[in-house]
């Protein structure tokens, strides 16, 4: 009974994903979502960037420090999950699923042609369960968050909206690996500073 529903949320897991990485695809799309959240995590240098204006405007720098201390640990935690269940990524498990993440192929290219031998034999140790973006993402949309200004939290949530729909579009995520990362960071112990 158990393996029939994880069979199931399974299923729905790779049609979310087949959908969202094959479907919605487009050359617009193609120029704009993989930059994102692309191997080479700037997303993380300008989120960490942001913090830090965002707190040195407030004169905060404590409130800085303990969100930085919090999200290296959800951070790591994440990579070492990776590395203990060591789930590969969706693009190494089926040869249908795109790579937008490798940025071999010309990004806005109609059609990402990639030889998935290829991408194995150099990504094949990358892991995927749980994501990293999701779980690091959660923790800074909860430290930004301000019931107050409503400008603010509706840039927050699109900007890590499309941060999460990069990570499924780029082929490097399941749903499930996302939702699992972002519970992680929502529940990640945050009593060090006032959330």
């Amino acid at each position: 009974m158990i393996n029939s529903a994880l069979e199931k949320i399974s299923l729905i897991d790779l049609a979310i994903l087949r959908l969202i990485n094959r479907r919605i695809s487009n050359k617009t799309l193609n120029l704009l979502i993989p930059p994102l959240s692309n191997k080479y995590k700037f997303h993380y240098l300008a989120e960490i960037l942001g913090l830090y204006i965002y707190y040195g405007f407030l004169r905060e720098p404590e409130n800085f420090k303990r969100i930085l201390k919090i999200f290296s640990e959800v951070f790591t935690a994440t990579v070492i999950l990776k590395f203990i269940i060591r789930h590969k990524r969706p693009f190494v498990h089926f040869k249908d699923i795109i790579d937008r993440d490798s940025f071999l192929p010309t990004v806005g290219s109609e059609e990402f042609r990639i030889n998935n031998e290829a991408v194995k034999k150099y990504r094949n140790s990358w892991y995927s369960f749980p994501s990293t973006e999701a779980a690091t993402s959660v923790i800074l949309l909860k430290s930004l968050f301000n019931p107050q200004k409503s400008i603010l939290n509706t840039v927050l949530i699109s900007y890590f909206s499309l941060i999460l729909f990069s990570r499924m579009y780029n082929g490097v995520h399941r749903p499930t690996e996302i939702l699992f990362g972002a519970l992680l960071g929502w529940f990640w112990p945050d009593n060090k500073v006032k959330l």
